[in-house]
């Protein structure tokens, strides 16, 4: 009879505990069904005592699911294994204390790239807001926000609650919000940061990224990149905190044992965001979340302007003009047809008259005297007068117009041919990456992300350099003066890095999607890049250059050149001479 009267007493705590049980799973099921796609599995997550309500939960849910027990033990390897093959992409965790729930957000937040669907779901009753609050402090510090608790207070009423973060002026609100039976479950928080702030590493590489300061304080980024985040801000309601400047180590270096670069900083939770936008490669896109392609870049070969060459020759053939191979023809004919006249009547001019010596001293501006009986032959000569005086007139224009241009060596045929015509090539580490299995790569200069631009300018003062650079980086005042080789050109993907599992990162990449599906980014780009340029050539000052000394030096090589000719035509005289003179006296 005891027995019977205690069993009675127990029936309703045991049926009001099982009701509440089945409250708990409904809810989970419900939001797990509504929400989970059911093409990926599940994973469910409890602490390692024996739990009923997984086991409710399992027989009920229509998806697939993972099973995965916390255990105390386990180790990270064991962890990173699960991620990869099957994720946690939509989780429920099943808590009985928040010891294990912490002890499991901290886990998976050293793992998780981007965010998840989380489901938590309180075992025990919950009294007032307080402990929730607990929990979504949990939540947050680990980088999640896309969560909704289920829990039940001692009465058995069941309630579906989230938070929000930045809210009510406030950017860490741990609040609990009640949602009711129409609301989204899991809602767009960071579309709105009310004024909060967006943590960004700044790398000031120009023109992609400049801080801008007033009074010494950082109030926002120009450039390129500094335009299209600046707009991401205004979008995101959100204000800008720069957290490091200037530190020009994508990659990283090691110090002390311990990796130091812009992108490990987002890695470590030292920044959400990194400007300006990098290219994608295996090696960023591994350490950190990478938004949707923003815009692509022209990768171009570039090398040192083409030198002068041949100046000492513009003396003797002014630079390439038109007129001299005429001037060659005439002189051919000329001398051709007073051979010819004096030949056909010699019994008209002297054996003295030499057509050939007297037409090159006339050439000269050599007083001559030249005698002949043939009017032909004296109309040929007053003709080929005016002739040397045209010529002289037209020569001197030539020469004067000559010294002011320059006679240029051959363009680079090809990238093999122009690596062979310089002293050293090379660029950035992640071009390296494109020519790694050629043999550019063994001599390949590695430089870092600073030195691009000081490169740019020592290749347009005449460094024999071959840089491999975005063109971006070049403007176009450079791009007149240097030679850019079209041999083994490409375009690399543009993106931006953000913190691995930071939970706002979706919409920021949302935001960057809708640009460039609207063409915003483009327009962006172009008008930064038109600005660029317009300020360079105003900054520009050309200034009329003097002759130089090598060029100048031309003049005197040239008549160093007449003084040979005159000299050899002089010998020739006198031995001519010396030989008739001894033909008389015999």
């Amino acid at each position: 009879m005891m027995t019977t009267l205690k069993v009675l007493l127990l029936l309703p705590f045991l049926l009001s505990e099982c009701t509440a049980t089945s409250k708990l799973i409904e809810k989970a099921i419900f939001v797990s069904s509504q929400y989970y796609q059911h093409h990926f599995a599940t994973t469910v997550v409890w602490s390692e005592n024996d739990s009923s309500y997984v086991e409710e939960y399992l027989r009920n849910f229509p998806g697939c699911v993972v099973l995965k027990p916390l255990k105390t033990d386990q180790d990270d390897n064991t962890i990173n294994l699960f991620n990869e093959v099957f994720g946690f992409r939509q989780t429920i965790f099943f808590a009985s204390n928040i010891h294990d729930y912490e002890n499991f957000m901290k886990v998976i937040n050293e793992i998780l790239r981007y965010p998840i669907l989380f489901i938590l779901v309180l075992e025990s009753a919950v009294e007032g807001s307080a402990e929730l609050r607990e929990y979504i402090k949990v939540t947050w510090d680990n980088d999640q926000g896309d969560i909704v608790i289920i829990s039940a207070d001692n009465s058995n009423e069941v309630t579906l609650s989230t938070f929000y973060p930045y809210s009510s002026g406030i950017c860490r609100n741990y609040d609990p919000v009640v949602l009711k039976r129409d609301d989204d479950l899991f809602p767009a928080k960071f579309d709105n940061f009310h004024r909060c702030p967006v943590r960004a590493i700044v790398m000031q590489l120009f023109p992609y990224a400049q801080v801008v300061r007033d009074n010494g304080i950082i109030v926002g980024i120009d450039g390129q990149d500094g335009a299209i985040f600046m707009t991401i801000l205004n979008k995101l309601n959100a204000t800008l905190q720069v957290t490091a400047v200037d530190n020009i180590k994508p990659f990283g270096e090691k110090v002390n044992r311990t990796v130091t670069s812009s992108i490990s900083d987002l890695a470590m939770d030292k920044a959400d965001i990194l400007i300006p936008s990098f290219i994608m490669n295996q090696k960023r896109y591994s350490k950190a979340y990478a938004s949707h392609v923003s815009h692509t870049i022209d990768i171009r070969w570039i090398g040192p302007p083409r030198r002068n060459v041949l100046s000492w020759f513009k003396i003797l053939v002014p630079d390439k003009t038109r007129v001299s191979p005429i001037h060659g023809v005439i002189c051919v004919l000329f001398v051709t047809v007073s051979l010819f006249i004096q030949k056909l009547k010699k019994h008209l001019t002297s054996r003295d008259n030499h057509v050939l010596i007297y037409s090159f001293l006339i050439f000269l501006g050599q007083p001559t005297k030249f005698e002949s009986k043939s009017s032909l032959l004296n109309y040929i000569f007053a003709l080929w007068i005016w002739g040397c005086f045209i010529v002289r007139i037209e020569y001197q224009g030539d020469l004067f117009e000559s010294m002011q241009r320059t006679s240029l060596e051959e363009p680079f045929a090809s990238l093999d041919d122009a690596v062979t015509k310089v002293d050293n090539f090379g660029g950035m580490e992640v071009f390296h990456d494109l020519y790694k299995d050629s043999h550019l790569s063994k001599n390949y200069k590695i430089l870092q992300l600073d030195e691009n631009s000081r490169y740019i300018q020592r290749i347009l003062d005449g460094e024999r350099f071959l840089l491999v650079t975005d063109m971006v980086m070049v403007s176009q005042a450079v791009k007149n003066k240097i030679q850019i080789l079209n041999d083994r050109r490409s375009t690399a993907n543009i993106c931006f890095f953000m913190r691995p599992g930071w939970p706002a990162a979706k919409s920021v990449d949302n935001i960057i999607l809708d640009l460039v599906e609207g063409g915003f980014i483009d327009y962006l780009l172009r008008k930064h890049e038109h600005e660029w340029n317009i300020k360079l050539s105003f900054s520009e000052d050309p200034k009329p250059k003097a002759l130089s000394i090598s060029i100048l030096g031309t003049c005197f090589w040239g008549l160093a050149v007449m003084w040979a000719i005159c000299l050899l035509i002089s010998v020739i005289e006198i031995i001519r001479y010396d030989n008739k003179n001894s033909r008389n006296t015999f």
